[in-house]
């Protein structure tokens, strides 16, 4: 397991748990330039050496307090806030973009709810969780793409895949799936953060992955993936499927049932297309807003490091 490191300035008093170390700087300044330094992988990775314990591994005061940091002067310390504060400025112009194109693509389907003359249940548009049994006939040796829960990102996409032949993960118990499915986060919080994707771009057109995943495919006789997709991957959806998780704290999860009772408009084909096009330039938006917030970390640490 991996952890980080994480520094904010506090702009009021207050109480947090014990299990979060105060700093108090003498200048305003010097606190938010040490809030940046701490998020850095190099102090990061100094105090991951003093963290001790095996169910609650933590660090303390005493262990970290020996581990040497930077001591800018004050203009340097400027100057760095300064520019860093530039990065955090467009993370946050990225944030208002993210929520302006969400809102916009939840105003689009709400208008598609509203509007379409046809409404179907799930089943009656769509498999869910097709059966292994469609590889009985395919190689062992056939490679297919292998995509864990860490690989599908909160904006919608796989970010990562690798090839493994099938032989070896019919062993497991794996989710399987195929070109142009949707994988969908069963058990929180993967499900309520927003991990579903489109599965495009598989090897041989075939995938396995997470056992916490839900498959979804729809009939392309009646259903675009990409609209479907759409629908299904909202903050509407996700709360509602939140409400009827079943389990106990910590691996609950969304039993199939929620999909199967679900319900979804169906324009024609032609429509669907003109949706998807309308909702693919916000999620072209946020797509660009997500890279700039991903990239703030590496450009503050290029900023320190030029500095330092």
């Amino acid at each position: 397991m991996r952890y980080e490191l994480c520094g904010m300035v506090c702009n009021k008093p207050g109480v947090c748990s014990t299990d979060i170390l105060v700093f108090r700087f003498k200048s305003e300044t010097s606190a938010i330039f040490y809030a940046d330094y701490f998020r850095t992988s190099s102090f990061n990775s100094e105090v991951l050496l003093t963290v001790v314990g095996q169910q609650l591994p933590r660090t303390s005061w005493e262990s970290i307090r020996k581990i040497r940091v930077p001591a800018p002067n004050p203009d340097v310390q400027n100057e760095i806030v300064a520019e860093c504060g530039t990065v955090d400025d467009e993370v946050t112009s990225a944030h208002a973009s993210i929520a302006a194109a969400s809102t916009t693509v939840e105003r689009k389907i709400a208008q598609i709810y509203a509007s379409s003359s046809q409404v179907k249940k799930l089943p009656q548009i769509a498999f869910i969780n097709p059966s292994k049994t469609e590889l009985r006939a395919i190689s062992d040796d056939t490679l297919v793409s292998f995509v864990e829960m860490a690989s599908v990102s909160e904006g919608g996409q796989i970010t990562h895949r690798e090839s493994r032949s099938l032989g070896h993960l019919r062993k497991g118990s794996y989710t399987y799936f195929a070109e142009n499915d949707i994988i969908v986060a069963k058990i929180t919080p993967c499900m309520e953060n927003g991990k579903c994707a489109l599965a495009q771009g598989l090897e041989n057109r075939m995938g396995m992955g997470s056992t916490e995943f839900h498959v979804l495919r729809a009939d392309p006789e009646q259903v675009l993936p990409a609209y479907l997709f759409a629908l299904i991957n909202r903050a509407t959806i996700r709360n509602a499927a939140a409400k009827v998780m079943t389990g106990s704290s910590g691996h609950r999860r969304v039993p199939a049932s929620f999909y199967e009772n679900l319900e979804i408009p169906l324009p024609k084909l032609a429509e669907q297309r003109r949706i998807v096009n309308e909702i693919e330039v916000e999620q072209h938006a946020i797509a660009a807003a997500e890279a700039i917030i991903a990239a703030a970390p590496a450009r503050k640490q290029a900023i320190l490091q030029h500095y330092l």
